[in-house]
């Protein structure tokens, strides 16, 4: 391994370059190439596609951008339309079965589990839960409220 120190005496040394080299750089011939005009215009066609393509894949990405957006804003908006006129302020009042306890909508045996639960935990439950109407709100009531929850209606499917 050859430790080529710069020389500062000698200017026109390529430092850390063996000797050799820089005598063959020095050496060779600094000629002009004659590049025909066709080979130029060949060139110059093909970058230009290339970059018209380039900017094509930019615009169509900018437009799927511009799109993907609208189309997130729509969804925003209709969901906060929906949560405002469907659960907000605008929304009527939405009546339930007084023993609809849980208010899904329908009396089955969860309002009964929920009432058995609100009695286990000492709650005091809404005095309109008295469903035998005996006064009290105990174990009683949540046995009517199974009951019904279970009971077929008249003229409905067996």
């Amino acid at each position: 391994m050859d430790n080529a120190q710069p020389n500062p005496e000698a200017d026109d040394e390529v430092p850390g370059a063996p000797a050799k080299l820089g005598e063959a750089l020095r050496g060779s011939r600094k000629e002009t190439i004659f590049i025909p005009p066709s080979v130029d215009e060949t060139i110059l066609s093909a970058a230009r596609l290339w970059l018209s393509q380039i900017r094509r894949r930019r615009a169509q990405r900018k437009a799927i951008t511009r799109w993907t957006a609208l189309a997130a804003a729509v969804v925003l908006c209709a969901l906060v339309v929906q949560a405002l006129f469907h659960r907000g302020p605008f929304a009527g009042r939405q009546t339930f079965a007084r023993e609809d306890l849980n208010h899904d909508g329908t009396v089955d045996i969860l309002d009964a589990f929920q009432l058995a639960r609100e009695l286990k935990q000492g709650a005091q439950p809404d005095p309109t839960r008295d469903f035998n109407r005996d006064g009290k709100i105990d174990a009683a009531d949540v046995d009517v409220l199974a009951a019904r929850a279970v009971s077929l209606e008249k003229g409905g499917p067996s």
